[in-house]
């Protein structure tokens, strides 16, 4: 479990935001339920993705700064 909270990469983010516009996406076509169960679903993927990351921050908090020095990098050196 350690390992992989410290090896997190930053784009589990993409899981959240992606579940997020398919719900708003379902809900503006009509189907309701499904917008609504993966509205909550993103919700709870959300404050997961919080929680796991104040983690990782506690306990790895070099590997997150690598990562956020990582970011910023330019795509095409």
């Amino acid at each position: 479990m350690e390992r992989n909270l410290a090896q997190m990469h930053p784009s589990y983010f993409g899981l959240v935001m992606a579940t997020g516009i398919v719900s708003i996406a379902s809900h503006l076509l009509g189907f309701m339920w499904i917008g609504q169960t993966l509205f909550w679903l993103s919700v709870v993927c959300y404050a997961s993705l919080w929680l796991l990351i104040l983690a990782r921050l506690a306990f790895f908090p070099h590997a997150m700064l690598t990562d956020l020095i990582a970011l910023q990098a330019p795509v095409n050196p």
